[in-house]
């Protein structure tokens, strides 16, 4: 979504009330000043709404959550002079990041796998989730027991610069109890049970992979919504 300042002031003043609400340059939302008389344009990223509304919903004050939601309202009105479609992809952008932090109790359930052409079971209760910054990666360690056994598994998330597109794994260990096969299904089970979507495992089943769509579903659980 696309905003059209005049000047440059304007542009830096509405920069500074997205930076006031902890959104940031690049990964949120992008600022550019043609020069000359061409004007200028500040554009939201799917992200940074993502952010605003989370802030409208969660931010630390009254007043912040004011402000975050004055802007959603106004990305709506926009949104519904463009198009349905426009309007319907900034409501699921808004959904999302209303639900973020919004899951407090730490997962447990059965998860249906697709395990070696045949639909299987497997039990997943979570114990324990944090996450860390480490030299440019987000490492999410999950503690759970999957099936009957208890362990800790480690999700690296980091960006791909050649795209700047946000990946992720897990190293699957030969010294997993079973091997790297029952490791491989343990922690499809446990990232269904997290996220509702199954994900992908390599040939030679050495790492799990994953994408954004895991790492944004793992913002809705309060533990980790504050580092993630």
């Amino acid at each position: 979504m696309t905003f059209n300042p005049q000047t440059p002031i304007k542009i830096e003043k509405l920069k500074q009330k997205l930076e006031s609400l902890g959104l940031r340059e690049c990964e949120h939302f992008v600022a550019t000043w043609r020069g000359g008389n061409r004007g200028g344009y500040l554009y939201i990223k799917k992200e940074g709404i993502i952010e605003l509304a989370h802030v409208a919903k969660y931010g630390v004050d009254k007043a912040q959550r004011r402000e975050a939601a004055s802007l959603i309202e106004h990305l709506h009105k926009r949104a519904k002079m463009k198009s349905s479609e426009v309007l319907e992809m900034l409501e699921e952008l808004i959904r999302e990041g209303e639900e973020r932090g919004a899951l407090t109790e730490l997962p447990r359930g059965v998860a249906e796998i697709e395990w070696e052409g045949r639909r299987i079971a497997v039990p997943v209760e979570v114990k324990k989730m944090y996450a860390e910054e480490d030299g440019g990666k987000l490492r999410i360690y999950v503690t759970a027991v999957v099936g009957d056994v208890g362990g800790e598994w480690t999700m690296t998330f980091y960006r791909y610069s050649k795209t700047d597109a946000v990946l992720g794994y897990t190293i699957l260990s030969v010294k997993a109890p079973g091997g790297r096969d029952e490791g491989a299904k343990r922690i499809k089970a446990l990232v269904k049970v997290l996220k509702g979507e199954e994900p992908n495992i390599d040939n030679n089943h050495e790492r799990v992979k994953y994408t954004r769509r895991h790492l944004e579903g793992l913002k809705r659980y309060a533990e980790l919504v504050a580092i993630v």
